[in-house]
């Protein structure tokens, strides 16, 4: 028939074939009509039903009908490149679905199934025939990856023609190729919008420190999880524990930002090292104190040992040994010793006395402790401590009450001799110049590395005997104590040193660097490529304010490492979101959308 009825719903009914029954009321007047206008008999109720055989069909029973129809499909795109299915075939079976396809519920069935196939790895395998293609599906994320992909699909949609065939193969290569494009626009438009919010600004810092850190990312964080500050009032900052060069150049960056900031956290860390070492050298006034109660629980102890002197057998045993000593009495320690003995109001006596010999060992420790500054050679140190030895132990078999004096003088003088010896690390570490208000701005690391890494020998050194061991004279804690500054100031040097050469330009540009990633070109030479560096521009002029915000977000989290490992361990849910929703709604949509077509 030549007639041409609109229906109700906008549909174009043309030629208008004997067997096609209308469904709508309205639409059954209009065409009722058109029938009598041409004399045509009525088509009755039992003619429709056998010409639709959805007639009798529900909404459900259509949508399961449509889904099933695109399995069916499926094989047939399949079977469409072997002997066993002819174009005709393809082309009976479209004409024989196009009932069901004609309606709402079908055309949705249709949909979903394809979507079901397309979406989930398993029914991709079935629809691509190979496991392997399916995960590519799944992965898409390169634009000729996706048109490859979006290709194979559209070649198993079923075609009536080789020519129609190549049209499904091109059209689905076409939808393919939306989808990576689409992923990167998206997250364009994200990183866009990122900057203006503060869960996005933390999810770009959370990136770019994990960028940062590059593939050892995660040892990075735990190695910040695990960090524990070494020095009480020592906060250590996150690139001191992080132990990453880039985290470290980027600190370094950052402390513009906040320079006061970072300069009293300096400040703080140097006066809670060298109060650390202060505790072991004692506050002023408390060595005196010691060295007191060493000399009354001593002094008298030498003085009775003096006035007993050594008994005649006892001397007539020993006066070879007496005699050696005198004769290698060093040049000027007995006149020394005399003066000594005439400023502390005594006399010294005669040399080979139990007091004579007292004041010759005074003698030899003042100037085995004056070495440094009169420039004493070692070998001269060396054999004054070797004669010293000998004086004491000869001294101690001539008289048991000076022995038991020197064993009075050596157990109070562990706290006194532990404070000179932390007083002598303390030199070494204090710098000679502070601020007008006494800041330690700086401090002499190196210094103290050297004298802990010498030990016994700087400790003989600092305390003047020849069988001083560091160990021995400071407790166990004082050594944790001073191993522990040592760490400290380790990591204060590998944050100021490491990744140098390292620029900065991604710190000054937050915003334009997030969104140049995003859309996949960070690799270009943004000082020489000109269009980068016009966007750079232009986006600079959008997100200076923000740049700001987040440049002190960034210095604030380098300098509280809790907070910088929060960020880092943001794994930007939104973003995640963006990409699931790509993969899992907008590359099915796009590649099974071609294929629904064709199944009308």
């Amino acid at each position: 028939m030549p007639y041409e009825i609109e229906t109700k719903d906008g549909i174009v009914v043309r030629n208008i074939p004997d067997d096609i029954p209308p469904d709508h009321p309205s639409i059954k007047a209009k065409v009722t009509n058109a029938r009598q206008a041409a004399g045509m008999p009525q088509v009755s109720a039992a003619d429709r039903a056998m010409a639709d055989p959805t007639a009798s069909m529900s909404g459900p029973e259509r949508f399961a009908a449509g889904a099933g129809k695109a399995l069916v499909d499926l094989g047939r795109g399949i079977a469409q490149y072997t002997p066993f299915l002819s174009n005709e075939d393809i082309a009976e079976s479209k004409r024989l679905d196009a009932p069901l396809m004609n309606t709402g519920a079908g055309m949705a069935g249709n949909l979903a199934g394809n979507l079901a196939l397309v979406a989930t790895p398993a029914g991709a395998a079935k629809l691509a025939a190979a496991p392997r293609l399916a995960q590519e599906l799944i992965a898409a994320s390169t634009l000729p990856r996706g048109l490859a992909i979006g290709a194979g699909y559209g070649a198993l949609t079923p075609g009536e023609s080789a020519k129609e065939r190549l049209i499904n193969t091109g059209a689905g290569a076409a939808a393919g190729g939306v989808v990576p494009f689409g992923q990167r626009i998206v997250k364009g438009i994200g990183a866009l919008v990122e900057p203006l919010y503060e869960t996005g600004q933390n999810a770009i810092l959370g990136r770019l420190l994990r960028q940062t850190a590059g593939p050892n990312a995660a040892a990075v964080e735990q190695r910040i999880a695990a960090a524990r500050d070494l020095v009480p009032g020592s906060q250590s900052t996150l690139a001191e524990v992080a132990e990453s060069p880039g985290i470290a150049a980027l600190q370094r960056a950052a402390e513009q930002a906040l320079p006061e900031e970072y300069g009293n956290r300096k400040v703080a860390q140097n006066i809670a090292r060298l109060g650390a070492v202060r505790d072991i050298a004692g506050q002023p006034g408390e060595r005196a104190a010691y060295e007191g109660l060493r000399d009354f629980m001593s002094g008298p102890l030498y003085e009775e040992a003096a006035r007993l002197g050594i008994p005649k057998e006892v001397a007539e045993a020993n006066q070879p040994l007496i005699q050696n000593l005198l004769e290698r009495m060093p040049k000027g320690v007995k006149e020394h010793a005399q003066e000594l003995a005439r400023i502390n109001g005594q006399t010294m006596g005669p040399e080979g006395s139990v007091r004579g010999l007292h004041w010759v060992k005074q003698g030899i420790d003042d100037l085995i402790s004056g070495a440094p500054q009169t420039g004493m050679g070692q070998a001269m140190k060396r054999a004054l401590l070797d004669y010293k030895r000998d004086l004491v132990k000869i001294l101690g078999e001539l008289s048991p009450k000076y022995a038991e004096a020197m064993r009075n003088y050596a157990f109070y003088s562990k706290q006194p001799n532990r404070m000179e010896l932390g007083q002598a690390l303390l030199d070494k570490l204090e710098p000679a110049l502070m601020t007008g208000s006494n800041v330690p701005t700086r401090i002499n690391a190196e210094a103290l590395a050297r004298a802990l890494r010498q030990g016994d020998e700087f400790a003989q050194k600092a305390l003047g005997f020849k069988g001083a061991k560091m160990a021995n004279v400071l407790t166990d804690a004082d050594m944790a104590t001073l191993e522990n500054v040592k760490k400290d100031l380790q990591r204060k040097i590998y944050a100021e040193t490491a990744g140098r050469g390292v620029g900065s330009n991604t710190f000054q540009n937050l915003a334009q660097e997030n969104i140049l990633n995003q859309l996949g070109v960070s690799q270009l030479p943004q000082l020489l490529y000109r269009p980068t560096q016009l966007a750079n521009y232009a986006l600079r002029a959008i997100y200076g304010g923000k740049n700001e915000e987040m440049k002190v977000k960034l210095a604030n989290a380098l300098l509280n490492r809790g907070e910088g490992l929060r960020m880092m361990q943001t794994q930007a849910p939104d973003r995640a979101r963006i990409s699931r929703a790509i993969r899992t709604a907008l590359q099915p949509l796009a590649l099974s959308a071609p294929m629904t077509a064709n199944a009308q």
